[in-house]
């Protein structure tokens, strides 16, 4: 197609943009190959609800990622991790799911970790009532890592697409 000099400057912008959600939606596409997200689809299915990505912005995924990455204390001669992931507010808590969330995880010794179970504290780290939870996105332990991550699409919307972009 051939445009005059102003048309073809906006015809290229909007190739461009379309480019680039293309390029996003592949990536989501491909987000159940990815150890990242394959890890989320864990702890969903864990804490049985997608709902623990509640609040979680750009700046707290990839801070969220940072931290991840920088629990492989991995132990050789005991085949473990030194290092756990640890929630403040217990995934499984009596009365709340614990968000997975930047500000409710810190890394923490395995020992400590193992030993401290499912105790909370009022006040501190990020939490759902398990009363306000929904069943719309509930999840199991055996759902399919790609029926979670559909769902998790779902949850974050545009925050998954701004993130797929970069």
């Amino acid at each position: 197609t051939i445009y005059c000099p102003s048309c073809r400057t906006t015809a290229n912008k909007k190739k461009k943009v379309d480019h680039r959600l293309t390029v996003a939606q592949s990536r989501i596409q491909r987000l159940s190959t990815s150890d990242e997200w394959l890890w989320i689809a864990t702890e969903c299915k864990r804490a049985g609800t997608v709902e623990i990505l509640q609040g979680v912005d750009l700046e707290a995924l990839f801070a969220l990622r940072k931290t991840r990455n920088k629990t492989y204390g991995w132990n050789p001669e005991t085949k473990t991790n030194k290092f756990h992931l640890c929630h403040i507010q217990p995934t499984k808590g009596i009365d709340t799911v614990g968000l997975l969330h930047h500000l409710n995880l810190f890394i923490g010794g395995s020992f400590h970790n193992q030993t401290h179970g499912n105790k909370s504290y009022q006040d501190r780290g990020l939490c759902i009532p398990k009363s306000k939870l929904k069943a719309k996105w509930k999840v199991t332990s055996t759902t399919s890592d790609r029926a979670v991550l559909d769902k998790v699409t779902e949850f974050l919307g545009q925050v998954l697409i701004d993130y797929a972009k970069e």
